[in-house]
């Protein structure tokens, strides 16, 4: 008797669980951030070897030989950096970055936020806030950057490349706004070697 009360009480809770939906996941809504383009960090030569106003083949050549070489490395924004501040790149013409910034969302992009330009360097620094964005992950940040040319000559490009969530996103887990060089010698031209960013979060 005892063994078919304990069967009667082990089969409802078999139906019990049996009938039993799992709760639908939480998922966290996409954080609304600010996202800052802080700088970017530019090939001291064209992308076909010769420096930014066409002089001094020897010297660029040796330049780009350099970068290619520390963009190898384990830190390679911080071997860019050195090989621009060392002689093979510091005796070359720079050029005069400008351009615009877009928030794109999946595939369509706003209207461009001016980059003030900026005479004669390979390392540009910006500061330009786009704010309250909803970052999920169709969200993009698009810059594109030219070579604005004096006396009515037309400006050359210099290139454009897209930011992904993903390189938003680590900007953020950086924390306390700090700047996240991400990679993009791969993109477009590849005169534009690194963008940096920093996001903080609003809310």
């Amino acid at each position: 008797m005892a063994g078919h009360r304990l069967h009667v009480i082990l089969a409802a809770a078999v139906s019990a669980c049996a009938g039993t939906t799992a709760p639908p996941p939480v998922v966290a809504p996409p954080p609304v951030v600010t996202i800052r383009l802080e700088s970017a960090t530019l090939s001291p030569t064209r992308a076909d070897g010769r420096a930014w106003d066409g002089s001094s083949p020897a010297a660029a050549s040796t330049a780009q030989q350099l970068v290619r070489g520390a963009l190898m490395v384990v830190d390679p924004h911080a071997a860019v950096l050195a090989v621009l501040a060392g002689p093979a790149a510091s005796v070359l013409s720079k050029p005069k970055p400008e351009g615009g910034v877009q928030l794109c969302e999946r595939g369509v992009c706003g209207v461009a936020v001016p980059i003030a330009g900026q005479s004669d360097t390979v390392t540009p620094m910006f500061g330009v806030p786009l704010q309250h964005v909803r970052l999920d992950d169709g969200v993009q940040l698009r810059v594109s950057l030219t070579d604005k040319r004096w006396f009515g000559f037309s400006s050359v490009p210099i290139g454009t490349v897209d930011l992904t969530a993903n390189d938003l996103l680590a900007a953020l887990n950086q924390g306390g706004g700090h700047v996240y060089d991400v990679r993009v010698d791969n993109q477009g031209t590849q005169q534009i070697l690194f963008v940096g960013v920093s996001v903080i979060r609003e809310q």
